[in-house]
């Protein structure tokens, strides 16, 4: 992604991305480099996220930070990320699935409580409680 794409994109900000790398200390070149790495597929999700909960959203991770090896952070395809919008997570969780998101997790336990979001081939929804991840839908045999 570069900022030209975001001009058919309504609610979700440029800003929203590069906040996060420069926040991280990321020089500008080095924060437009990473955004350029984020899947359009995925930030088309969270524009429509941001239209429905109507708030900015903060990331804490994206391509960046510690995650497993073939992770979809670092393809683009994911972000660890907080709001401050006053509706409840499990609005904010419905919201997820009604964008697209197909593996959906709920953090309560975060610093500030947030959600990770990709586009993942397979569907999970899921919290974790301590050092315990727990689905919070069970999938039907």
């Amino acid at each position: 992604m570069i900022e030209e794409d975001f001009y058919y994109i309504d609610y979700f900000s440029f800003g929203e991305l590069k906040r996060h790398y420069l926040k991280k200390g990321f020089s500008i070149e080095d924060a437009l480099d990473e955004i350029k790495k984020i899947s359009y597929v995925y930030i088309m999700k969270m524009d429509g996220l941001r239209r429905l909960i109507d708030s900015p959203v903060y990331f804490n991770s994206l391509t960046d930070g510690k995650h497993v090896k073939n992770s979809y952070h670092y393809q683009g395809k994911a972000g660890d990320w907080y709001t401050k919008s006053k509706k409840h997570p499990n609005q904010i969780l419905q919201y997820c699935v009604d964008v697209g998101f197909t593996r959906i997790g709920y953090y309560p336990e975060w610093n500030k409580p947030g959600f990770h979001t990709d586009t993942g081939t397979k569907s999970a929804l899921w919290t974790k409680k301590g050092s315990a991840y727990l689905p919070l839908l069970e999938e039907n045999d």
